[in-house]
């Protein structure tokens, strides 16, 4: 009686925390989009890519063939309604930008934990993502939906739920338009997730019509913004954009001399810090190798080795963009695995400790990125919206100096 009073008291502060910590996230969104710097963003491509890609669809030009653009079709497609209905302005791309699509990508990553994890977990899980800004920034939803995708497909197969595997099969459809390169990637993942389920001779029918499946509808729910890139003389020079692109933000990364080198490890927390950039697909390697060689009888083994070689396989856009901000795309499936291990009571205890040793070294690194950012935020916190729409260019211009003059 006594065990169980306690169970239902642990249960409840987890929900009340889990709760709490939403709402922390609804309230840093909030003063994100109140305390945004106009000046700060002079010069800063993105921002003006976004505002002018939406200006230019909804002035019925095409993507890729009229104009430049470097995200999914589906970011356009998310903010044209709220675009529009701010009347096309500034403040309107930046509410979207700031507000709409980290909102989704927060919603994707809590339905991401929760198929896996307990409540407990689940705010780990969560915490950790905030730390290392995963799945609150405007490019977020890129990595997380194929992720969320790929995930929901696994676990329908795995249980045998056609309704849940058919669900997966649309987000991983819909991430082909949100971001073909994660996307492709987590189709990979989601063959070989059949293959080692294969090898483990589960059925074989249900395993080759939940393949033809994800396959089939996948293709329809993609084709049409393929079919629309072709029609309009677009599709080959998404592909050569792609391809140039690719090829060329290596050299011009200014990432590029990030790979910290032993002789600056006089530099201290930075140096390790960067040293993430080795340590992550090491980990990865570690524990593929430790799947390969303890569980791979286990039913679990399918399911943690695709989410590994998935987190391998993005990692390769971190050595082709060596910034720390695409390594931690990888870290959404590396968090997840690291805390689902540790909760599972055939592990051995050797393990969950160092594994707890590692999402703490996690938990303190991110705390020393973290915390001094917060603290400088929190220090010029406004509580009103300083975009003033008098002030405000016209969807289209170009973010010069003098517009900032006039901002202030």
């Amino acid at each position: 009686m006594l065990q169980t009073n306690k169970n239902k008291l642990i249960n409840r502060l987890s929900v009340v925390t889990l709760i709490l910590l939403m709402l922390f996230y609804l309230i840093f969104l909030i003063f994100r989009f109140l305390n945004f710097d106009f000046n700060s963003q002079l010069g800063y491509l993105d921002l003006q890519l976004y505002w002018q890609g939406l200006a230019d669809l909804s002035a019925g030009k095409v993507i890729y063939r009229d104009f430049y653009w470097e995200y999914g079709f589906l970011y356009l497609l998310i903010g044209m309604p709220f675009f529009i209905l701010l009347n096309k302005t500034f403040f309107a791309s930046i509410f979207i930008r700031v507000i709409i699509l980290p909102s989704i990508s927060i919603f994707l990553s809590f339905l991401l934990g929760k198929e896996l994890l307990n409540k407990k977990s689940l705010i780990l899980f969560l915490f950790l993502l905030l730390l290392y800004g995963v799945n609150n920034d405007f490019v977020s939803l890129r990595h997380l939906l194929p992720e969320f995708g790929l995930l929901t497909v696994i676990l329908g197969t795995e249980f045998n739920n056609r309704k849940k595997i058919k669900t997966g099969s649309i987000i991983l459809g819909l991430s082909l338009v949100s971001s073909i390169e994660y996307g492709i990637v987590a189709t990979i993942s989601a063959l070989i997730y059949f293959f080692f389920s294969w090898i483990k001779k589960q059925d074989l029918n249900f395993l080759y019509s939940s393949m033809r499946n994800l396959l089939t509808v996948e293709g329809i729910v993609a084709a049409p913004y393929f079919l629309y890139l072709w029609k309009n003389q677009a599709l080959n020079k998404m592909v050569t954009f792609f391809k140039e692109y690719a090829g060329s933000f290596y050299y011009n990364s200014p990432c590029r001399d990030l790979f910290p080198r032993i002789n600056e490890i006089s530099q201290g927390i930075d140096f390790f810090q960067r040293l993430n950039l080795y340590f992550i697909p090491f980990l990865l390697l570690f524990l593929a190798i430790w799947a390969i060689t303890k569980i791979k009888k286990s039913t679990n083994f399918p399911i943690i080795s695709t989410l590994i070689i998935y987190s391998l396989l993005i990692y390769y856009r971190t050595l082709n963009t060596p910034c720390l901000n695409y390594m931690n795309y990888g870290l959404v499936f590396t968090f997840l695995i690291l805390i689902f291990l540790i909760s599972q009571p055939s592990i051995s205890l050797n393990l969950k400790r160092a594994l707890g040793v590692i999402l703490t070294w996690f938990v303190i690194l991110g705390l020393f990125e973290s915390i001094p950012q917060f603290t400088k935020e929190l220090s010029a916190l406004r509580f009103t919206n300083t975009l003033n729409e008098k002030f405000l260019p016209v969807a289209g211009a170009i973010l010069k100096k003098e517009l900032a003059n006039e901002y202030k």
